[in-house]
């Protein structure tokens, strides 16, 4: 059982709590109430307690078309770094995304774009196992739960375990370009390198897909649209890259990517290229 605010033990357990809080901004009291077997009173009740009110309205059909740059950029990101579970036998439906706490400002961008009516929590996992070493991994974590939003996400082609299947989204051509900003700040890199043979600097550009099928999509568009070759390899089951080695191609796709100052963007990525082949650039040649 929790605490109510007085001290005095509550009927609601913490795992209750958590679910009012993560839904009462989008689910009605009797919703949540026969979802966790109280009435609609019990529940508005103990939502104030909790400090909650209804002052938000939440963009569930946010992602019904995919009509603006913005759109098809959050599209982007979720298809590759994000999750939608649909699940109507336990009513679970859920939109999420969990990226390393420095990136937090990007799931505070999406949340407010969408209403703001979420809370997004901080984890600190201790003692994880990555590259050969254990260290603690500190990320920040975005959960929505909207059965509309996993729908439309779904019929776009981000679908629950998408990294098994075939589907995946396709946007119209004046929006591709921010759909794959999107997907590149979600599971691309972009990395300068000296060469030992020449002792000259490179950049490389590249995504990472599980779907081949995707792989060979942004492959074509690059080519069709902005006239960019790519190298395209199958490295193994589930692990395909895109891939672009030409410093004049890589600065003109992120030209034309970064042409919108105020669009969404990752930062630590938009500063490689920006050091590489931005007017900071120029001014240290």
């Amino acid at each position: 059982m929790s605490n109510n605010n007085n001290g005095r033990p509550s009927m609601f357990s913490k795992e209750e709590d958590a679910y009012i809080l993560d839904n009462y901004l989008i689910k009605t009291s009797g919703e949540i109430g026969a979802f966790l077997g109280y009435s609609a009173k019990q529940i508005q009740s103990r939502a104030k307690i909790l400090g909650l009110r209804k002052n938000r309205v939440f963009d569930n059909r946010y992602f019904e078309n995919i009509d603006t740059s913005e759109k098809a950029y959050w599209l982007g990101f979720l298809y590759a770094d994000g999750w939608v579970v649909y699940n109507d036998k336990r009513k679970n439906y859920e939109v999420g995304i969990e990226l390393q706490r420095n990136d937090k400002y990007m799931l505070e961008r999406l949340n407010n774009t969408l209403g703001g009516a979420f809370t997004i929590k901080d984890i600190d996992k201790e003692h994880v196992f990555v590259v050969q070493s254990y260290c603690n991994v500190y990320t920040s974590v975005l959960r929505m739960y909207s059965k509309p939003m996993a729908m439309d996400l779904i019929s776009h082609g981000v679908v629950p375990n998408k990294t098994y299947k075939k589907e995946y989204p396709v946007v119209s051509d004046d929006l591709f370009a921010d759909f794959f900003r999107g997907y590149f700040d979600g599971n691309g890199c972009i990395y300068d390198y000296v060469r030992k043979t020449t002792g000259r600097s490179y950049v490389q550009l590249n995504i990472t897909t599980p779907n081949d099928s995707f792989a060979l999509y942004c492959h074509d568009k690059l080519q069709e649209l902005y006239d960019i070759e790519t190298g395209l390899y199958h490295e193994q089951e589930f692990k395909n890259r895109v891939v672009i080695t030409q410093m004049p191609k890589i600065a003109k796709l992120c030209e034309i990517m970064y042409a919108n100052p105020t669009a969404p963007k990752l930062l630590r990525k938009y500063d490689i290229y920006n050091s590489n082949f931005g007017p900071q650039a120029e001014q240290s040649a």
